[in-house]
């Protein structure tokens, strides 16, 4: 990466406070006496490069300083690596005419960081294809937006990995369960998309692996194998994974999530697989609960060790909670209605849902999984 480019990011902190801004909510009670001690075997250094943290701030950073704290104290936990989320109406608002604020910030504070990321651009984000920029219409799948897939995700590396491989994984399209399990007809379409895409991309840069990621959760209610083995391309699999119903409050406990986690190699059995997100929240609003995240962060990471050969990476989401009413995606439209009509009831636990599953509170105060988080990573 361009030593330049970590010199000019003073002026990008408007833009980080839009991605990572965190208020104040109820704080968590986490002294070491009330911290259940926990047997764990750690990982080694290689495989500390595996394990992630989606690093958020607790409060809108004032300067680079504040928000290089965020980032150092999510890179001592001993994660290695953390998710970049760009969506391309964002990045590229006119054509060829970048917006490099952002990833300027993220990628210099993961150089110094030595932390690895993985790149999602995206094109297909659950039920929405894109969002695109307003330049680019509609565009369906096809050569024209290929080429222009290929020259965006090549502009980014030939920014940020032409000297060393800090961006190591991409995912291009996002929980692609929902989008094609209303359009099954395009995904042999998508896949042709999909291959060429990343076939030109890795003929520069060989060293960047891409894949795809899943709803764990949403494939294993609807019983959806068979979608799932349509859906298998590219290096690795990923999936993300909330231990949620339908109308996402939690309806799992924490042995029944780590089941969960088992169908993984059954629905993938031949291909290297990645968890892009994988959490738990601590609303009670949801059924949540500080201790029930701590147990199911043990038997997660317990489940990597065991089949780490099989992940290219795996990534809780997050660090820091949020205040409610500031975690719904903007992409999800609100049905408004009475009663099955209107999406606002599932919308409303999918907020509460988020914005409480970080492993620290927005009072700074750190949960029982936090703790529990550093002592299984860190060797």
């Amino acid at each position: 990466m361009d030593k330049k480019i970590i010199s000019g990011i003073g002026a990008a902190i408007a833009i980080i406070v839009v991605i990572l801004v965190i208020t104040p909510n109820i704080g968590v009670d986490t002294t070491e006496s009330n911290v259940t001690e926990t047997n764990y075997t750690p990982l080694s250094p290689i495989d500390r490069e595996k394990i992630g943290l989606v690093i958020n701030s607790s409060t809108p950073p004032e300067t680079i300083s504040d928000l290089q704290q965020v980032y150092v104290r999510g890179a001592e936990s001993g994660v290695g690596r953390t998710n970049i989320y760009v969506l391309w109406s964002s990045f590229e608002p006119e054509p060829e005419q970048y917006n490099w604020d952002y990833l300027d910030v993220v990628m210099s504070f993961l150089q110094k960081n030595n932390m690895k990321g993985t790149l999602f651009f995206s094109v297909v984000n659950g039920d929405v294809f894109g969002p695109f920029p307003d330049w680019m219409g509609k565009p369906g799948i096809g050569q024209t937006l290929e080429v222009r897939t290929i020259k965006a995700i090549d502009t980014i590396l030939s920014r940020y990995n032409n000297t060393e491989t800090l961006i190591d994984t991409i995912i291009i399209g996002g929980e692609i369960d929902g989008h094609f399990r209303k359009n099954p007809t395009i995904i042999m379409n998508y896949e042709v998309f999909f291959d060429n895409v990343s076939g030109n991309i890795q003929a520069k840069f060989p060293n960047v692996k891409f894949g795809n990621t899943i709803s764990l959760n949403n494939v294993i209610d609807r019983a959806e194998d068979e979608l799932v083995s349509q859906l298998i391309m590219g290096d690795f699999v990923g999936f993300s994974y909330k231990p949620t119903d339908i109308i996402n409050e939690i309806s799992r406990t924490p042995e029944n999530a780590r089941a969960d986690l088992d169908k993984i190699l059954q629905l993938v059995p031949n291909k290297k697989l990645g968890m892009f997100e994988i959490s738990w929240s601590t609303s009670d609003f949801v059924m949540g609960n500080v201790m029930d995240q701590k147990k199911f962060i043990t038997s997660s990471l317990e489940f990597l060790k065991e089949n780490q050969e099989r992940f290219e990476f795996f990534t809780w989401y997050r660090l820091y909670d949020k205040v409610a009413g500031t975690c719904t995606s903007e992409l999800i439209e609100e049905i408004s209605g009475s009663g099955f009509t209107s999406n606002s009831f599932t919308i409303e636990r999918l907020d509460e849902y988020s914005c409480n599953s970080g492993l620290i509170d927005v009072n700074n105060n750190p949960k029982p999984g936090w703790i529990e988080f550093q002592k299984q990573i860190q060797p």
